[in-house]
């Protein structure tokens, strides 16, 4: 019978040993609420990570939208600024060659149209010394040129150049 029972013994020392094994692999309730709990802080950082992602993902294409419209914008208004200047000044040439056509034809008075751009002057600030020069006679029909002073009419050069 020792035989027996050193046998029996030896089994439910196996069996003990197999429990504890498997206990030990078991976690305890509070080993798994800390699982658990890191497990949500986990996935927790991972939503806010890939929201945090989205977000500026988001900010980044709504910005490059945005800017794209920007230069659209900017594009057509530099165009239309472009057509408006080149248009101002087709009508200040347009009105310069008929000024030009009227001296031409002794409808206009040279001293007429210096009082027209002494106007203008005041009205854009001109320099003063751009109508410093003083007007002389107006040429006689037929007169190519007229020199008043030893400078020619309009003072810019003189008669010996």
């Amino acid at each position: 019978m020792a035989v027996a029972h050193a046998k029996a013994m030896e089994a439910n020392n196996e069996f003990a040993e197999t429990l504890e094994k498997l206990f030990q692999d078991v976690p305890r309730s509070d080993e798994l609420y800390e699982i658990k709990k890191a497990k949500i802080v986990s996935s927790s950082n991972k939503f806010a990570d890939d929201l945090r992602r989205a977000t500026y993902e988001a900010k980044k294409a709504l910005a490059d939208s945005y800017l794209d419209v920007l230069i659209s914008l900017k594009e057509k208004w530099e165009k239309k600024k472009a057509a408006a200047d080149c248009e101002a000044r087709l009508k200040e040439v347009m009105a310069n060659i008929d000024r030009l056509k009227e001296i031409m034809n002794n409808n206009l008075l040279a001293s007429d149209e210096l009082l027209r751009l002494r106007a203008k002057e005041i009205s854009e600030d001109l320099p003063e010394e751009f109508f410093a020069k003083v007007p002389s006679e107006v040429n006689e029909p037929g007169e190519e040129t007229k020199i008043v002073g030893n400078k020619f009419e309009d003072g810019e050069f003189d008669a010996d150049e």
